[in-house]
Parts: C-alpha cells; structure tokens; sequence
C-alpha cells in the first residue's frame, strides 16, 4: 500500500481536479456543548498524554550521497543491513557498547506466521565497531571485519525467516507457563534477561521510491 501511494504520488497518475476555487459557501463554526465532567476529561487526557510524550522526540534524518543502488552494487551488501550496522557503531561510538537491537523478520510463509526477531547486535558486529574505534586497525582490517559482520547479519536473517530463531520459541515456552508454575531458570538468568532488555527497536520500510529506516531507542 506503501509503495503505491508514493508511487502514484510521485508520478502524478491521481487526478487531484481543478485547482480553481469551488464555489462553496463560507464554513460555519460548529458550537458544542460540553459539561463539565467532559471537560475536565479533555483535560485529563491532554495531561496523560503530555506525559507519554514528553520522554519521546522524533529526528528525521535525509542521508543524499548515496542510496540502495551503491550499497547493492558497490558495497555488494543489503541497505538493511548496512543500516543495522551503522546503528551498532553509533551507540558503540557514544555509550562503548553495542546495544540489544530488535528488528523483525517475516515469517508469513508459514500458516498464522507474523514475525520473529532478528538479533542486530552479534559478537561480529562488535569486532567492527571496536576495529572502527580503534585508531591502529586500517581501513584493510575494518573492511574486512565489516564483510564479517553483515554476513553474520544476513546470515541470522535468513534464519529468523525460516522460523529457526530463538526469541519466539522462547516467548512460546514462557507463555505456556501456568499460573503458579515454576518459572524455568533460564527466563530468571540476568544474561537471559539483559539479552531481551531492547536498546534498539527498529523497522525498515522498503520502496521503489523511497527507502526508509525507523528505530527507537530505549534508556
């Protein structure tokens, strides 16, 4: 749906009429009226809402010099995945760590399949990030760690479209769990609960016109 509102946006097929004026008659203001337990709900809901926004900002940020043409024929490499590595080395470069990343991957090849995760954020990915900070690694080592880690990227796509990751699995597990039933220790191990502790949630949105990354990132 996407790919065909920007499409017939951007080439003009959608007849938007003339652009002379309408004869229409001037708009009138429509006058409600409110009680006051209806407006003091208003009020609530504009406070609550305030709340839930104000830790949340949005940037938009348009990247020209090149697109998915070069990444693809230049860089031999998926722009999805040149994206989720350019996000490891961001969050590596500020805080010295690479964070826990979420990005899905579709499963509608199988009967009632939605989604699994693909885990970004891989031992590989951060090898590059250290040979990108590393003032002594030349750009021979950085490359190649690089073709390493998008490898490694692809690679756990593939498989998390299959169905043959491991987050929906386990979610499968806890979820089946009765109430009062002993919790297994894997889902109460710190590692288990850090490595599901999401820094990074993030979506490509492909198109022939327009090629678009979104990601929130968590404190």
């Amino acid at each position: 749906m996407n790919d065909w509102i920007v499409d017939v946006l951007a080439n003009k097929k959608i007849d938007l009429g003339s652009s002379s004026q309408a004869n229409l008659p001037a708009p009138s203001p429509i006058e409600f009226v409110l009680s006051d337990t209806t407006k003091q709900n208003i009020l609530k809901a504009i406070m609550k809402f305030g709340r839930l926004m104000y830790p949340h900002t949005l940037e938009v940020f348009d990247y020209s010099s090149y697109g998915s043409r070069v990444i693809k024929s230049q860089f031999k490499s998926s722009p999805n995945t040149v994206a989720q590595m350019i996000f490891q080395l961001g969050y590596y470069k500020l805080f010295g760590r690479v964070p826990v990343t979420w990005e899905p991957s579709q499963t509608r090849k199988f009967k009632l399949g939605r989604t699994e995760v693909i885990r970004s954020c891989s031992i590989e990915a951060l090898e590059w990030c250290k040979a990108m900070e590393n003032d002594g690694a030349d750009w021979s080592a950085r490359l190649e760690k690089f073709k390493i880690a998008v490898k490694a990227h692809l690679s756990y796509s593939q498989q998390a479209s299959e169905g043959q990751a491991v987050d929906r699995h386990l979610l499968g597990l806890r979820l089946s769990l009765k109430p009062g039933e002993e919790i297994p220790p894997l889902f109460q191990d710190p590692v288990y609960k850090e490595s599901t502790s999401w820094k990074f949630a993030t979506s490509h949105m492909p198109s022939e016109n327009f090629s678009g990354f979104g990601y929130g990132a968590g404190k």
